[in-house]
């Protein structure tokens, strides 16, 4: 890997775009994970029509 930039950008604005592209990537697939399991509980909690939790079964 080279340090060398185009446009002559330092390297440290290269670093900090991409951990904030890497962050930003992170945080999209938390997200996701976390919607997923909100939307997973919410209709087990639906079908399931009682107060247990859906997650403590399987």
């Amino acid at each position: 890997m080279s340090s060398q930039s185009p446009q002559g950008i330092p390297w440290e604005v290269v670093w900090i775009r991409r951990l904030v592209l890497v962050l930003l990537v992170v945080l999209i697939l938390f997200l996701l994970v976390a919607l997923a399991a909100f939307v997973n509980a919410a209709f087990a909690h639906l079908e399931c029509g009682c107060g247990a939790p859906a997650a403590a079964g399987g």
